[in-house]
């Protein structure tokens, strides 16, 4: 995956430089690009192939590492966003249980495969007008419109792009 391959790039010919950084609201956690390879190799290992991988949680370096080694190792991560405050448990943890059966990991990859050649990822609707539905995300046409996005705002090598929205909501991930 082109994605992966210009991380693996960078971790060799700039390992040192900031590549992510975190704000926890108190301080600023930096992440080299040599620091992400390493950790995204790490969970590359641990992934069966095709395997789904379900992750709920938080914008954090750990759910970013997760998505990348699961890509990394040929699996299909899938975001599904973590329960809130302003979400009634009962109501949402009903709904992931009837997901979780609807989309047993055979059933999706069954869905999607033949469409993404296990290169992507899913992402769930919302739900608003009912049940979520899995989303496929094709990573190569993902690269082709970040490149065009940034063609779009002129965004130069230089620049830094920040981001307050999770990497479960479409915005957040992708823009």
């Amino acid at each position: 995956m082109e994605f992966l391959k210009k991380i693996e790039w960078y971790s060799k010919t700039k390992a040192d430089d900031d590549a992510l950084i975190f704000f926890d609201g108190k301080n600023y956690k930096r992440y080299s690009f040599k620091k992400i390879w390493v950790d995204v190799c790490a969970i590359a290992k641990s992934v069966k192939k095709g395997s789904i991988s379900v992750i709920v949680a938080d914008c954090n370096y750990e759910t970013f590492i997760k998505y990348l080694g699961n890509l990394a190792g040929q699996g299909v991560p899938a975001f599904y966003s973590p329960l809130t405050t302003r979400q009634d448990a009962e109501i949402y943890n009903h709904e992931f249980k009837k997901i979780t059966e609807y989309y047993d990991g055979k059933s999706l990859i069954e869905d999607f495969s033949h469409e993404m050649g296990m290169n992507g990822f899913i992402q769930f609707s919302s739900g608003t007008t009912g049940l979520r539905k899995a989303v496929l995300i094709d990573s190569e046409k993902l690269v082709i419109q970040l490149e065009s996005l940034g063609q779009s705002l002129k965004i130069k090598k230089t620049d830094k792009v920040i981001s307050w929205l999770p990497v479960y909501h479409d915005m957040g991930l992708i823009s």
